[in-house]
């Protein structure tokens, strides 16, 4: 269902908050694949209630592309962020 009136946050601003307001650390980590040495994969990190949420993601090449609605709502209930801190609220 479409959110009307509500842009996207930015890359930069949306990981801003997620920093600040909510606690998350980012950083990449590789993944073992037999002898073929794969890229290093992004990731966000939340800790909640003494459990670790992580949510691996494709970083944009530019911190001022819009994050897509897709990607912003899998991020939140991968890492139990309530989507309404974003503007995604229907009612």
């Amino acid at each position: 269902m479409p959110y009307p009136m509500v842009q996207m946050p930015t890359w930069s601003d949306f990981q801003a908050r997620l920093t600040g307001e909510f606690k998350c650390t980012f950083g990449t980590q590789k993944f073992p694949a037999g002898t073929t040495p794969l890229p290093s994969v992004p990731f966000v990190a939340r800790v909640v209630n003494g459990t670790t949420y992580r949510c691996v993601f494709d970083m944009p090449a530019a911190s001022n592309t819009r994050v897509a609605l897709s990607v912003l709502r899998s991020i939140c209930a991968k890492l139990r962020i309530d989507p309404a801190a974003f503007g995604l609220v229907l009612g």
